[in-house]
């Protein structure tokens, strides 16, 4: 008798087992995922806003520096110092993050990311003042902004974005803008 009695209790342990499985599976079909993103260590979701630093030392005068913005604004200064410090102000869109900023041999300091990733990208950006032969930005719908900064060539493309340059010191300044102003000072 003790046989049919154990069995009978292995049997209901067994089904509130299954049962607890199954709530526990309806809880979890109903529960909503978001993607997530991730950046040195740190987990973003979709509408974040993430603010990051790039810090490099420039040794010498014949660099080049490329940058990119979305939707947002670039503004770059130069300064008294021997450090590019590039701030991004970015909005996610999309699943996966990554903006880089490398220094690569042949193109010199470059900024890059995906732009389907992004709802916005805006930099602030401090230069070397002397220490670049060409600067060259892209700007989506983005204000370019430039100040106090001496470069041999400056070449500077906007769709939908303001640009306003002043004190400039160079030989060589291509701007292209569509769909709004050009503001040289």
């Amino acid at each position: 008798m003790n046989n049919g009695n154990t069995t009978n209790k292995k049997d209901k342990k067994i089904k509130v087992l299954l049962l607890f499985l199954i709530a526990f599976l309806v809880v979890l079909t109903t529960v909503k995922y978001y993607k997530k993103y991730y950046v040195n260590g740190q987990s973003y979701k979709r509408g974040n806003k993430i603010k990051d630093e790039f810090i490099f030392e420039v040794s010498d005068n014949k660099n080049e520096l490329e940058l990119k913005s979305l939707n947002g604004y670039v503004t770059i200064k130069g300064y008294e110092g021997k450090e590019i410090i590039v701030k991004t102000d970015c909005v996610l869109k999309e699943n996966g993050y990554s903006i880089d900023f490398y220094k690569d041999r042949k193109k010199g300091y470059i900024l890059d990311y995906d732009e389907t990733k992004f709802e916005k990208v805006s930099l602030d950006v401090l230069v070397p003042f002397n220490h670049f032969k060409n600067i060259d930005v892209l700007a989506f719908g983005s204000k370019i902004s430039i100040e106090n900064l001496k470069a041999e060539n400056l070449y500077l493309e906007s769709n939908n974005g303001k640009i306003d340059i002043k004190s400039f010191k160079g030989k060589i300044i291509e701007v292209e803008n569509l769909n709004n102003n050009i503001l040289i000072n």
